[in-house]
């Protein structure tokens, strides 16, 4: 990374560097979290700056350096979710909604383009394996209506697999079970259940 020393009052007369400026900082930025009407503000607000920089962070060029990146996300993710457990690999991509409600345990491996959505509460058990572009979702909107949203919980049990472009559709993943590539999963799965 570049670091440039700005003096703030020679960015008054340069709107254009004005506005460059201001794109870096978090403070001015809007992610999609704050969209949601069941987001905690008290709790997300100290996240937002740290939410951003994972975004911003995945965004770069350094953030496809698969070493740097998967030490960079562990590190943050200590800090923005509920719980990290040890030896999680993150790669690049990977989104969630709030960071607050998702606990992941050890040795956890969540490949890129991942969709965690914690917004139900989010819990994913050790040596769990998400494969690229898998969601898991924790929310569920009414077929009427679209502003109705139900929460649950959801739990992927320990040595549990969701696999390739698989969705979890708020139910829970049973211990050492696998959602087989594209499948989609409604009901819940039991320990050592394949879906497919």
């Amino acid at each position: 990374f570049f670091v440039t020393v700005v003096d703030w009052n020679d960015n008054e007369s340069d709107p254009v560097r004005a506005v460059l400026w201001h794109a870096c900082d978090p403070l001015h930025a809007t992610l999609e979290p704050e969209y949601y009407r069941d987001v905690d503000k008290a709790r997300y607000a100290p996240l937002k700056p740290l939410h951003w920089l994972w975004v911003m962070f995945d965004r770069s060029p350094v953030g496809r350096n698969l070493h740097l990146g998967v030490l960079f996300r562990r590190m943050l993710a200590q800090r923005l979710f509920k719980r990290c457990g040890k030896n999680v690999k993150i790669f690049h991509d990977v989104e969630f909604s709030y960071g607050y409600n998702l606990e992941v345990g050890d040795d956890v491996v969540i490949h890129r383009g991942v969709l965690l959505d914690d917004r139900g509460g989010l819990w994913i058990g050790n040596n769990v394996s998400i494969s690229d572009y898998a969601n898991v979702y924790t929310h569920d909107h009414d077929i009427l209506d679209i502003g109705h949203i139900t929460m649950r919980p959801v739990k992927i049990g320990n040595g549990a697999r969701i696999t390739y472009h698989a969705t979890v559709l708020c139910v829970d993943v049973g211990e050492d079970a696998l959602v087989a590539s594209h499948g989609l999963l409604r009901e819940p799965l039991g320990p050592h259940q394949i879906a497919g």
